[in-house]
């Protein structure tokens, strides 16, 4: 388990790769209120090497899922 690694209210767009590699693809189709488990591993050329390489479970618990609308491109638009 990663010791002390909390965040709360945190806002996640899938597919940025903000996070460690798997913890996005593990909540894709998750929906609101819904709690998830990951198990992931840490990259070996994680910046902090106590973690680097090492696995770690995460409880997410999904407040809220969106979808960004791209405006209609017409003529209003241009």
């Amino acid at each position: 388990m990663f010791a002390g690694g909390s965040a709360t209210g945190t806002q996640l767009v899938l597919g940025s790769g903000r996070m460690i590699p798997g913890f996005e693809d593990g909540l894709v189709g998750a929906k609101a209120g819904e709690e998830r488990v990951l198990n992931v591993t840490f990259p070996e050329d994680y910046q902090n090497l106590e973690l680097a390489g090492k696995a770690a479970e995460f409880t997410v618990t999904v407040n809220s899922v969106s979808e960004a609308k791209l405006p209609e491109l017409n003529e209003a638009f241009f």
